[in-house]
C-alpha cells in the first residue's frame, strides 16, 4: 500500500511521535478500516486485519517499549555511575 511505503519512509527521517508520522498513521488506519468495510471478503484473502495491526498500532507499541527500556538502562546506569567502589563495598 502507498500509505504504508511513504510512512515507513517518513519514519526514516522523523520522530515516530511527529505529528506529521502520526497524521500518515491515522490515516493509514482509516484506509484499512474502509477496505475492512468495504469489502470483507478481500481483506480476510489478504490480512488488512493484520497489517492494520502492525503498521498503525503494534510498530507504535515496540517503538514505545523501546524507549523505555533504554529510559530504564540510562537511568540504571546513571544511578550505578554515582556510586564509588567503597560505597558498593560497604552495602
Amino acid at each position: 500500500m502507498e500509505l504504508e511505503k511513504k510512512l515507513r519512509a517518513e519514519l526514516k527521517k522523523k520522530s515516530f511521535w511527529d505529528p506529521d508520522v502520526r497524521r500518515l498513521r491515522h490515516t493509514l488506519a482509516q484506509a484499512y478500516a474502509a477496505t475492512l468495510f468495504a469489502n470483507f471478503t478481500f481483506a480476510q484473502a489478504n490480512d488488512v486485519e493484520q497489517q492494520l495491526w502492525k503498521a498503525c498500532y503494534y510498530r507504535p507499541i515496540e517503538e514505545f517499549r523501546s524507549r523505555m527500556r533504554a529510559a530504564q538502562q540510562a537511568a540504571a546506569g546513571a544511578a550505578n555511575a554515582g556510586a564509588t567502589p567503597e560505597e558498593g563495598k560497604a552495602q
